[in-house]
């Protein structure tokens, strides 16, 4: 019994020892639930939720890969937030068509090689949502990446993903991306996203497909599961584009001139990003130095730092469209709380990446309650979009009285 209670007290010290920051854990308690209990009221506006960016996964990764003991670990998740928040700015954010995507071609132990994202710390072909387009996009990277790995130098494989149905449950991409994959004279991974509005005829045109009376979904899948491959001279990214307006007998000027701009804009030395660059210091700085735990004061301050630096960036893109279009810059509010009100709603309209799609939308509830629900018939679960409905089960078809209500 007397070494029982011994052992019992060891345990109790060995645990403190490890988790001197630890409050009295809430038993079962979801990132999702945790943020909700800290953040009360206005104060859910730094949380971003509805947006495209994924405040759940950003603390998730957090929580389970913060060690107290281990300061290399916590700067690795430091990068990762900034790698996020600095994408969702330029993605989203910025304004802009050109889209930075740090890509490298690794060779394992075994001499295989493959695409590495570094933002993700996983293989480009794991990072694709394998559900999208029904699988054709993956298709189609799983090819791009066959003829990265395989490429001679000043090489380019370049990938469409039209504008359209996207088989996702949140609904139709908003507009055309081009991926690039540039490997340069000196056998260099280079890549970069370009976003445009051409139409799928011109996106078709692009890789030379024909459409043959095919349904508009079956055109889209024959798009993205056929990557191009060309040899370049000059800037790949720019020899790409010549083959856009082509295809689309368009002039891109302003796609132009940001590839041409491409170096300044992805380091943040443009005047443009000035502020943005300090906004996004700041929030390096203040992770560094006030967050050193995953307790709920250190949970409830890296949020709100995140989240307040994004409403902060909208701010200063909102200055930035005002000052080109000649208007007045400072806008006033009646209160820093209505600022970051309208500031999240604005944030909300913009459609997030693929990592945030499942968590945007009010943390999976809208106006009609809950996004997920079960078929009546076969009790599978589906997905509406925000303030939406589907019309059928995705599972067995079975229609829906009120379109997935």
């Amino acid at each position: 019994m007397e070494q029982f209670s011994y052992a019992a007290i060891e345990v109790r010290n060995v645990q403190f020892e490890f988790s001197p920051f630890e409050t009295k854990p809430h038993f079962e308690e979801s990132t999702r639930q945790r943020l909700n209990r800290l953040f009360q009221n206005q104060e859910k506006v730094f949380l971003l939720q509805g947006s495209g960016f994924n405040m759940v996964n950003q603390i998730d990764q957090w929580v389970n890969e913060f060690d107290y003991f281990d300061p290399e670990k916590k700067s690795r998740l430091l990068e990762k937030i900034m790698s996020d928040v600095t994408g969702f700015y330029h993605e989203f954010l910025s304004k802009r068509d050109v889209f930075p995507f740090d890509l490298e071609i690794r060779e394992n132990k075994d001499g295989s090689r493959i695409v590495y994202a570094s933002k993700y710390e996983e293989s480009l072909e794991n990072i694709t949502d394998s559900d999208e387009r029904e699988g054709a996009l993956l298709e189609g990277i799983k090819t791009a990446i066959e003829l990265m790995k395989n490429a001679e130098p000043n090489t380019v494989v370049f990938l469409t993903s039209p504008e359209g149905w996207s088989g996702l449950s949140t609904g139709a991409h908003p507009d055309s991306q081009t991926y690039v994959y540039w490997i340069d004279g000196d056998g260099y991974l280079k890549a970069m996203t370009l976003r445009t509005d051409i139409d799928l005829q011109s996106s078709e045109n692009l890789i030379g497909a024909r459409p043959e009376n095919k349904s508009n979904k079956e055109r889209i899948k024959d798009v993205v599961k056929n990557p191009v491959t060309m040899q370049v001279v000059n800037d790949g990214f720019i020899e790409v584009l010549d083959k856009i307006e082509e295809a689309s007998d368009r002039k891109f000027n302003k796609l132009r001139d940001e590839i041409n701009n491409r170096e300044t804009y992805k380091n943040l030395t443009s005047d443009d990003d000035i502020t943005v660059k300090i906004i996004l210091d700041h929030l390096r700085l203040f992770v560094e130095k006030n967050v050193n735990g995953k307790d709920d004061d250190s949970i409830r301050d890296l949020a709100l730092e995140i989240g307040r630096s994004i409403l902060d960036i909208q701010n200063e893109v909102n200055n930035r469209i005002k000052k080109y279009k000649d208007e007045t810059v400072v806008v006033g509010y009646d209160s820093p709380e209505i600022k970051y009100q309208v500031l999240s709603r604005e944030v909300k309209q913009i459609l997030g990446c693929s990592n945030g799609i499942q968590e945007q939308r009010g943390f999976g509830f809208d106006s009609k309650g809950s996004l997920n629900f079960r078929c009546h018939k076969c009790n599978g679960t589906n997905t509406r979009p925000y303030e939406g409905y589907v019309s059928e089960c995705i599972h067995c078809h079975e229609k829906f009285d009120k379109c997935g209500a």
